[in-house]
């Protein structure tokens, strides 16, 4: 009995060794982590396009053998997250974009062609020292060095979606600059994108799945406007969603009369309630 486990413990080392011996896989300028069985990179109309079909991998940047991402944009579906670390990313430069789902065979890129599907359980974004321009996921509730743009659902019902730009100022910053403003939640331009439409907070069944629950910027959250709903309040005057930061530089919601409760921020902060949908 004791051969056979020597055996079976050998076989699992030897598999592990080979696994970690696995050469990266290249994609997009960047290098991966070589998937499992089940799981595929590629690179098609200048999207890394990657899926996995046991829903078990994360897709895992090499920084180690590869450079830090400049600009790629990525698509994920069935994989369980994408995850990496780089310590010589440019706050300038990152992931121009995240997406989990699908385009139309060809179509990479062009969202009157994408699917927003739903992961099994949650897309876990985990990017330390790694910026993004724009994340669209469902059940997601993403973690970069900063980020611009935010169109998540929540991961547990009546929670709200969150967002987070974790970075140390002068990174951090969850939010775009004064010429060129971020937004979380469905903005009216993506209204029409019938893969997005029914998370827009103008209407639809499903807008209450894109209430914002947290969002933080560990630098600022700045030059922002926020498209989708804050979760009612718990009790009157004490709401359920918070903008965790210790700066707000021209903040918008949604207009609260009528619409969502008031968000829960830091003192001397101002929050303007004056964001309109046509």
């Amino acid at each position: 009995m004791k051969t056979i486990k020597v055996i079976a413990c050998i076989a699992m080392v030897l598999s592990a060794i080979a696994y970690a011996a696995t050469p990266p896989t290249p994609a997009g300028g960047l290098m991966f982590k070589a998937l499992k069985t089940g799981g595929s990179i590629t690179y098609t109309n200048g999207w890394i396009v990657c899926s996995d079909t046991t829903g078990k991998q994360t897709i895992t940047l090499d920084t180690k053998n590869g450079p830090s991402p400049s600009g790629q944009s990525i698509i994920i579906l069935g994989a369980k997250g994408l995850k990496g670390s780089t310590k010589t990313v440019t706050p300038a430069l990152g992931f121009s974009n995240v997406l989990y789902g699908t385009f139309a065979s060809g179509m990479e890129g062009d969202l009157t062609q994408y699917t927003f599907s739903v992961p099994a359980k949650s897309f876990a974004v985990s990017l330390k020292g790694i910026t993004v321009g724009t994340v669209i996921a469902q059940r997601c509730a993403p973690k970069c060095d900063s980020l611009k743009n935010a169109i998540v659902t929540e991961i547990k019902l009546a929670k709200g979606a969150q967002a987070t730009a974790s970075g140390k100022a002068p990174s951090g910053v969850l939010g775009g600059i004064i010429t060129d403003r971020g937004f979380l939640g469905v903005p009216p331009q993506y209204a029409s994108v019938w893969a997005l439409a029914p998370y827009y907070s103008g209407g639809g069944p499903s807008k209450a799945l894109a209430a914002i629950g947290k969002a933080t910027g560990k630098g600022s959250i700045s030059y922002v406007d926020i498209y989708a709903q804050s979760l009612p309040e718990k009790k009157p005057g004490k709401p359920a969603s918070s903008l965790s930061t210790k700066v707000l530089v021209d903040a918008h919601a949604l207009t609260n009369v009528p619409g969502p409760s008031s968000y829960k921020i830091g003192k001397d902060l101002v929050l303007l309630y004056d964001v309109v949908l046509p």
